[in-house]
């Protein structure tokens, strides 16, 4: 789970970045009928940054399935 508060604005930008659609799945945004979360492709816990290169939209189940190599472990929200 992020430590940081993703701002309004920057969602938005992360959103439209995606095109409105897990970076994962491919899923749209409006098939799921909510929301999706923000992602930190490099965590924040292995040093990513919170900006918009570093983050994607991600449907809520592939965000707590993910897992990509590199990461020094599994984190569970």
């Amino acid at each position: 789970m992020s430590q940081t508060s993703i701002p309004p604005a920057l969602r938005r930008e992360v959103a439209a970045k995606s095109l409105y659609q897990c970076s994962y799945c491919l899923t749209p945004e409006r098939v799921v009928g909510a929301l999706f979360t923000v992602d930190h492709i490099v965590p924040e816990l292995l040093g990513g940054a919170t900006t918009l290169d570093n983050l994607c939209l991600a449907c809520w189940d592939r965000r707590f399935d993910s897992y990509r190599p590199g990461d020094s472990q599994r984190l569970e929200a």
